[in-house]
C-alpha cells in the first residue's frame, strides 16, 4: 500500500514509496541510481529509439506540496506511468535550480528559471527519458517541482502535454521544508545551517504567483489542493483521469484508504501535526509574508 512515508528508517521509505515491491523497486531505483551518470545515460541512448507518448501529463507544486503521493496515486492507473524519480534528475538537459547548496530551495536560483527557446532541450530530456516508456502506456507522468517554473515552455516544446498543479497551506509547506531541507556547501557560508521563515514564505509565495499564472495561458490544466484531495480524492482524481483522456476504471474511497484499478493507497493528511510545530511567532512571521497568497488561495490567516 502507498502511503507518505514519516519513517526515519530508509528501508521503510523504500518500502513505502515502492508499494512494498522489493524486488523491482530494488531493479528500478538501482537503474535509476545508475543513469544519473552522463556517461552511462549517453551509452544506453544509443540503443534506446526514442518515444513520445501520446500525452504527458506534468505535475507541478511547490515543494512539500503532496505531488509525490498524488504522483503515486495517478500512476495507479495503467494507462498511466512514469518515471522512478524526478525526471530531473534523470537528464542533463536542465539546469539544477538547487544547485549550489539549496535542497527544496529553488528560490535561491530564480536566474535560472528561464529557460532559452531552444528546442534541442525538449529533445535531449525525452532522449534520456526514453528508457523509461512502456510502449503500451499513453500517457507519461513527468513529477519534477522545477517544472512549476517553465509550465509555459513546456507547453510550448511538448507535444500533447496537460498540467495538474497542487497546492498546500504555506504554513504546512514552510514548516515542512524547514524540518526537512538544510542549506549546504556555499548556500551554508552565506546564509547559515537552516533556511529563515522569511526565504521559505517567499518561495512559497512566489511558486503561487509563477503557478497560477501560467496555468491560465495554457489550454489544459487542473488545479487542486492538497486539504481537498486527502478529503474526497475521488472526484479530484477522476477529473484529472478524464484530463488526461484515459479509460475510467474503478476508484473507492474508506477510511482513509484510496483504491484505484486494485491499487492501495493510504492518505494521511499531515495539515494538523505541521501546524501543531509552528509557534505562533512562526505563524505571525509566515502572515506577514505569504498574505496576499494565503487569502488569494481560500486559506485563513493565522
Amino acid at each position: 500500500m502507498s502511503k507518505f512515508s514519516t519513517s526515519n528508517n530508509k528501508l521503510g521509505r523504500f518500502i513505502a514509496r515502492n508499494e512494498g515491491n522489493i524486488a523491482s523497486g530494488l531493479l528500478r531505483e538501482s537503474m535509476a541510481k545508475g543513469m544519473k551518470k552522463p556517461a552511462l545515460r549517453r551509452l544506453v541512448s544509443n540503443f534506446i529509439p526514442n518515444r513520445q507518448p501520446k500525452r504527458w501529463l506534468f505535475l507541478v507544486g511547490c515543494y512539500n506540496s503532496g505531488t509525490t503521493i498524488l504522483r503515486r496515486v495517478l500512476e495507479s492507473h495503467p494507462q498511466i506511468t512514469g518515471l522512478p524519480e524526478e525526471g530531473v534528475t534523470l537528464t542533463g538537459a536542465f539546469p539544477d535550480l538547487e544547485q549550489g547548496g539549496w535542497p527544496r530551495m529553488m528560490y535561491a536560483n530564480q536566474d535560472l528559471w528561464e529557460l532559452p527557446e531552444d528546442g534541442s532541450i525538449a529533445k535531449q530530456a525525452i532522449k534520456d527519458w526514453s528508457l523509461w516508456f512502456p510502449k503500451n502506456v499513453p500517457v507519461f507522468l513527468e513529477k519534477s517541482i522545477d517544472h512549476s517554473t517553465r509550465i509555459e515552455w513546456i507547453n510550448r516544446h511538448f507535444e500533447n502535454a496537460v498540467f495538474v498543479s497542487i497546492t498546500r497551506n504555506g504554513y504546512c509547506v514552510c514548516e515542512g521544508i524547514r524540518r526537512k531541507a538544510f542549506p549546504s556547501g556555499e548556500a551554508k557560508k552565506k546564509i547559515g545551517s537552516a533556511y529563515s521563515l522569511d526565504m521559505l514564505g517567499k518561495q512559497w509565495s512566489a511558486f503561487d504567483e509563477e503557478i497560477s499564472g501560467a496555468l491560465t495561458k495554457v489550454p489544459n490544466s487542473i488545479s487542486i489542493y492538497y486539504e481537498d484531495f486527502m478529503a474526497n480524492p475521488v472526484d479530484i482524481v477522476e477529473g484529472i483521469f478524464n484530463l488526461a483522456s484515459v479509460d475510467s476504471v474503478p476508484i473507492g474511497f474508506h477510511d482513509r484508504t484510496l483504491e484505484i484499478d486494485g491499487v492501495k493507497h493510504e492518505l494521511l493528511d499531515q495539515n494538523k501535526k505541521s501546524l501543531a510545530s509552528l509557534s505562533s511567532e512562526d505563524k505571525s512571521q509566515l502572515t506577514s509574508i505569504m498574505r496576499n497568497s494565503l487569502l488569494r488561495n481560500g486559506y485563513d490567516l493565522l
